[in-house]
């Protein structure tokens, strides 16, 4: 009876042992998903710091681009409206030839 007892406590134990390796094991597994997550995560952190940075340039670009697109309308304005005055003063000096 006793050896029966004995036998069926290193059954138990053994069991205890293998469903501790399994979870260990799956542990394990978990600890390798964990890490390449982490992997993952740090990869994309790094490629949304870097998108913002392009996010950041292109706004200073365009920023700048407007600038240059108001100086390059206010330089078109002046020279229509100068050569308004040019084109009013050719008629008026050629009308007043013509009265002369």
């Amino acid at each position: 009876a006793q050896a029966a007892a004995a036998t069926a406590a290193d059954e138990y134990q053994t069991e205890k042992v293998e469903v501790l390796v399994d979870k260990v094991s799956q542990l394990q597994r978990l600890v390798e998903e964990l890490e390449n997550e982490k992997i993952d995560f740090e990869f994309e952190r790094e490629e949304l710091l870097e998108a913002r940075t392009t996010i950041a340039d292109l706004r200073r670009a365009n920023h700048e681009t407007e600038r240059a697109l108001a100086a390059t309308s206010a330089k078109l304005k002046e020279l229509s409206e100068a050569r308004q005055r040019d084109v009013a003063g050719a008629e008026a000096g050629a009308t007043a030839a013509a009265t002369a």
